[in-house]
Order: C-alpha cells, then structure tokens, then sequence
C-alpha cells in the first residue's frame, strides 16, 4: 500500500529538500510506480 504525508509533514519534507511542496509532489507522483513493493525493508539478522 501507499501512503500520504499529511500537509504539515509534506511542508517540512519540502524544506529539507530545499524545494517547493509543488515539486515534491511532481516528483512523488512520477516516481510512484517505478518502486519495488517491500524493496530494502528486510532485516537480516
């Protein structure tokens, strides 16, 4: 599943990056299915 940041969160995302929300979001968006599901979020112990 996908999830969406909330307006606060996407504001200080935006900040950090250094580049507009707009922006963010474009990028998000264009990216959103070149991701594996799941991808690098299994731990080896």
């Amino acid at each position: 599943g996908t999830s969406d940041p909330n307006t606060s969160n996407l504001i200080a995302l935006a900040k950090l990056y250094g580049i507009s929300a707009e922006e963010l979001l474009k990028n998000v968006e264009h990216s959103a299915g070149t991701a594996k599901p799941n991808e690098g979020s299994e731990k080896t112990v």
